[in-house]
């Protein structure tokens, strides 16, 4: 087995387990794989290589994600979180790539450099995020938070870009704190969209805030850049 395609165990109403066998060949796991199934349990082999954004959507039972301990690429933390490294010369895994609907607060490890696309979508029951003093993130991806349950959030100093709809939908989202020393340079668009932020201070280091990036955010009061050397 080479390939599991798109949507290929959508809506298996019936599917409890999932196992797939170690091979010789890289195994990839198309968006949308196991969408809406009713999954609990899937254990994926040592030549695991790819798994894209999206394959667990809506798969709203699934309470365990096995990685195998010989994969070089992924490696899973409590069967809960999977963390993946961007490349074979990366020491650390340094995109985290999933995590379970059922976490209610995470710590992103200090190795971690991107948050994927999608990555807590839909999570009602994530309420809390915090990054270690020393965080090297540098992406938030795409939808990363949408549509979470959290209330506030401190950003590292090493962010550079937070992505298209990264906060979209919080509706619990009222306070986001940036360091002085921050790096942040772009603000993607609709990122911040229909959240209840009252006040919110940017970075000198902000070189770009895209469209609609605070649209809906009824409740803005305050808004202020701080003075910089860099043309916004």
């Amino acid at each position: 087995l080479t390939k599991v395609c798109e949507c290929a165990f959508e809506r298996c109403s019936r599917l409890k387990k999932i196992v797939f066998l170690n091979g010789d060949k890289p195994l990839i796991i198309e968006k949308l794989a196991f969408c809406e199934s009713i999954v609990e349990s899937i254990s994926f082999p040592s030549n695991l290589y790819e798994l894209q954004n999206g394959c667990f959507d809506k798969a709203s039972i699934l309470r365990e994600v096995i990685i195998d301990q010989n994969n070089p690429y992924f490696k899973s933390f409590e069967n809960k979180i999977i963390y993946k490294k961007s490349n074979l010369t990366q020491e650390n895994h340094d995109i985290l790539a999933f995590c379970l609907k059922d976490v209610n607060s995470i710590t992103i490890p200090n190795y971690v450099e991107i948050l994927s696309e999608s990555l807590f979508d839909n999570n009602w029951n994530l309420c809390q995020v915090s990054f270690s003093e020393d965080s090297k993130l540098r992406i938030i991806g795409k939808y990363a938070f949408f549509s979470t349950s959290i209330h506030h959030i401190s950003l590292p100093s090493s962010l550079t870009i937070i992505c298209e709809k990264a906060f979209c939908g919080c509706r619990k989202l009222t306070q986001v704190n940036f360091p002085k020393s921050s790096n942040l340079q772009v603000i993607e668009k609709n990122a911040f969209e229909g959240t209840p932020i009252e006040k919110i201070t940017l970075p000198s280091s902000l070189t770009q805030i895209c469209e609609e990036s605070f649209d809906s955010c009824r409740e803005l009061k305050t808004f202020e850049i701080l003075n910089g050397s860099n043309p916004l």
